[in-house]
């Protein structure tokens, strides 16, 4: 017989991977919060599209995502601005 991978709360059961000390726990919201940190970057750029730290930011936001080529493109771009942006050979190298 299988173990019980189940907890029980006040509003039901949780599943494994909701219990509070499971690696897994949190992932979402953390996709969620990455997604919309993107955003606010992406609008920081619209308001001043000569602004390199958007893209950078949004950059590693991107690996954060593995959506490699858009952080390339944001680092590329980043770079075209402001070609001394202190740290850009690094976000670079993590691709």
């Amino acid at each position: 017989m299988a173990p019980d991978t189940t907890v029980p709360t006040h509003r039901g059961t949780k599943s494994w991977y909701q219990q509070p000390d499971h690696p897994q726990r949190g992932h979402t919201e953390r996709a969620q919060h990455s997604a919309g940190s993107a955003r606010v970057f992406t609008r920081a750029h619209h308001l001043d599209p000569t602004a390199a730290r958007p893209l950078v930011e949004r950059g590693a936001i991107a690996i954060l995502q593995h959506r490699y080529d858009e952080a390339l493109a944001d680092y590329q771009r980043a770079q075209q601005l402001e070609p001394h942006y202190p740290g850009l050979a690094s976000y670079f190298a993590e691709l």
